[in-house]
């Protein structure tokens, strides 16, 4: 039994006994009920993640790490940069920052706000008078940590601060998110990530529990153009739920997306579950377009741009050395002895630094 089955049997075990010591149970990682509160932290952040129907946890090496799984983070490859715009329902609107940062030793942070405007709704009194209009907003700030465990395994965690204010009202709460991923190759990896654990908000006398929830995802890259990913996702209100995303990469400088989520088919209609978008990729930076239909509410649409820049090497990225191949190119009797040097390397499977 090879070296490398070995250390990756031992990272797919620890990431499970990380879950299991951490709960003990599933009933100790989202023990909440009652309504959610904070829900805007269910919507995806970003074109791509949003384009392939939120089936993001496995993928997250990237500046989206601290919101989809921040193991992720223990496999990023350069700083990155994004920012994201999402014109909602109506008059609401969602906006999202995060900053990455890999350091040596297969360690990295990172930092994100999410910001939702509800709009403006109005507000009437108990005789049905209107009374004006009310507006609120919604904040998330997050903190997340990913670090490698050997080759094939990380694991993260994110703290977040979230401030919620309606109508002249306010309330503060917390929550973490727990992950792992485990990648066997830069062609497949499996994720686990239990989101949004932490006490209920309380708007004066009222709690709202957070909307945890357990998500299971994987991908795999048959080869330099295609990209599947899959996740199942319990929350703690006991639904279940899929996602799902396709990718094609006919060139180095776009991607089409489409994907499925079937919580939204489920709430709206079969045809509101669809995702689609399109990726662009210009001198390492990249910018994504998501559409993702509301039924007979609307539609929504993502503009997101990510920038990269190099940084330390992060040593936890699974990669095979170089292989050198060596040609004597004259006899020895000859002139001297000259030798042709070649160095083949794996392609970089990352696209353009940003894919897996």
């Amino acid at each position: 039994m090879s070296h490398e089955y070995n250390e990756l049997l031992n990272a797919s075990l620890v990431s499970i006994f990380i879950f299991i010591g951490a709960f003990g149970s599933p009933e100790k990682a989202w023990g909440f009920a009652g309504t959610e509160g904070a829900s805007f932290l269910d919507i995806p952040a970003g074109g791509r993640p949003a384009a392939l129907g939120g089936a993001y946890g496995a993928l997250a090496n990237d500046a989206y790490a601290p919101i989809f799984n921040p193991a992720g983070l223990g496999f990023l490859k350069t700083s990155q940069f994004a920012v994201m715009h999402l014109s909602y329902l109506d008059s609401m609107s969602y906006e999202f920052a995060s900053l990455v940062h890999p350091f040596s030793g297969g360690h990295s942070l990172g930092v994100s706000v999410q910001d939702f405007s509800p709009g403006k709704t109005p507000s009437t009194d108990i005789n049905g008078n209107s009374t004006g209009d009310f507006s609120g907003s919604f904040f998330s700030y997050s903190l997340a940590f990913g670090q490698s465990i050997g080759r094939f395994l990380s694991v993260g965690l994110v703290g977040k601060a979230i401030q919620s204010k309606i109508a002249g009202y306010s309330a503060n709460g917390y929550a973490g998110d727990f992950g792992a991923l485990v990648r066997p190759s830069e062609n497949l990896g499996i994720s686990a990530v239990v989101a949004n654990v932490g006490p209920k908000i309380t708007f004066q006398e009222t709690g709202d529990s957070l909307p945890s929830s357990l998500r299971l995802g994987g991908f795999y890259r048959p080869g330099h153009h295609w990209i599947f990913a899959l996740q199942g996702t319990h929350a703690q209100t006991g639904l279940n739920s899929g996602q799902s995303g396709l990718e094609w990469n006919p060139n180095n400088f776009v991607s089409i997306r489409a994907g499925y989520r079937t919580e939204t088919a489920r709430a709206i209609s079969s045809t509101a579950g669809v995702t689609a978008g399109i990726g662009l990729h210009l001198a390492g930076q990249q910018f994504d377009y998501a559409w993702a239909p509301m039924g007979d509410l609307g539609n929504t649409q993502y503009f997101s741009v990510v920038f990269q820049w190099s940084a330390a090497k992060n040593l936890s990225t699974v990669e095979d050395p170089p292989i050198v191949f060596k040609e004597k190119a004259k006899d020895d009797k000859d002139d001297g002895e000259i030798r042709f040097q070649q160095e083949k390397t794996l392609p970089d499977i990352q696209g353009r630094g940003l894919h897996p």
